[in-house]
């Protein structure tokens, strides 16, 4: 009998169970069970944690300012009371996705949403969490936000657009 990793299939030359090649360790994907038998979903590696420790902040037209985002709280992105991140449209759910901090970079997952959220044009898979990288556009909705990762010494200018500027040192 098999152990719960291993996958077993027939083989359709002499229907003679054989046991799954081992998956590459190397590899950026990750098997998907279901109706089918095994496929592979391609996967998406965090940013490195030189970036990933940055201050991140999501710029768009949909928000007064740019948003700072903190690694102490999960950012709920929809149209409800609750929602931190507010878009207020009928295409957006109530509760929509959120992007919270998984303590080695930001990522965001779609709360199996009416209007489903993308990243970079791409659906994402509900309830999957993704990791976000520098100027990723995330659509809500049919509105997109763009992440920006700050550089060393920057901090989001309010009101300009997103725009940055130099950090004033206050001695």
């Amino acid at each position: 009998m098999a152990g719960d990793d291993e996958l077993i299939f027939a083989d359709s030359a002499d229907g003679a169970l054989r046991k799954a090649p081992a998956p590459d360790p190397k590899s950026t994907t990750r098997p998907v069970r279901g109706r089918g038998g095994p496929r592979r979903r391609p996967g998406r590696r965090p940013p490195p944690a030189e970036v990933a420790n940055r201050p991140h902040v999501l710029v768009s037209a949909v928000f007064a300012e740019p948003v700072l985002l903190s690694r102490d709280k999960r950012h709920l992105v929809g149209r409800g009371d609750e929602a931190s991140l507010r878009i207020r449209t009928d295409r957006v759910s109530r509760r929509h996705a959120e992007i919270h901090w998984n303590g080695r970079c930001f990522v965001l997952r779609d709360l199996a949403s009416t209007n489903g959220t993308e990243l970079n044009g791409r659906p994402v898979p509900p309830m999957l969490p993704i990791p976000l990288h520098d100027g990723d556009v995330l659509g809500f909705g049919g509105y997109e936000v763009r992440l920006n990762v700050l550089q060393p010494g920057e901090f989001p200018d309010e009101g300009l657009g997103g725009r940055t500027r130099k950090m004033r040192r206050v001695l």
